[in-house]
């Protein structure tokens, strides 16, 4: 189960709500929320902007602690306009998808608190024209974020080979795999 999903049953179990009880809130299909909890074929990674705001509203819940467990638990009177979050949060999903990433991958707190940074400069009612820049910033705010987990994580290996080279040690061998963005 995804750290999301548990941090949103343990606060369904707080409110005595099971998964239908979750669902309604949500406004999603009961089977939707057992695959959050990992009790569907296969188990959800994601979930929807539209439930994570609905749950947000109703539990009174930080929609960035419920993703990623960062902040308060609880929402605080911080002004954010839920329409502009909705639209933030869609966008960077729709980044983390054209790079093969799911939403709650690490890097999506910086990600969408710049989509909501970003879509608040934008009036409320977008163009197509409008839209696509919106898009191609948080696109490229997550190409960023990429690129120095991937710099970090090659000063890491250097790090290592230089170890293993000192204790006489072969080098690891560097995967040839898919890395991130192409």
């Amino acid at each position: 189960m995804e750290d999301w999903a548990k941090r949103i049953e343990s606060e369904a179990l707080a409110r005595n709500l099971g998964p239908t009880g979750v669902a309604a809130v949500a406004g999603v299909k009961q089977a939707s929320v057992s695959g959050w909890y990992g009790r569907g074929a296969p188990p959800a990674k994601t979930l929807s902007a539209h439930a994570l705001i609905r749950i947000c509203k109703d539990w009174g819940l930080n929609p960035f602690w419920v993703m990623d467990g960062v902040g308060n638990k609880l929402s605080q009177s911080t002004g954010i306009d839920d329409d502009i979050l909705e639209s933030a949060i869609v966008s960077a999903k729709e980044a983390f998808k054209s790079f093969g990433m799911g939403i709650d991958d690490r890097a999506s707190v910086p990600v969408i608190a710049y989509a909501y940074s970003e879509r608040r400069k934008f009036p409320r009612t977008m163009t197509r024209d409008e839209y696509v820049t919106f898009d191609n910033a948080v696109a490229a705010k997550l190409k960023g974020v990429i690129d120095e987990r991937a710099r970090a994580a090659g000063g890491a290996e250097r790090r290592s080979r230089s170890n293993s080279a000192k204790r006489g040690e072969a080098a690891p061998i560097r995967s040839r795999g898919r890395r991130g963005a192409r």
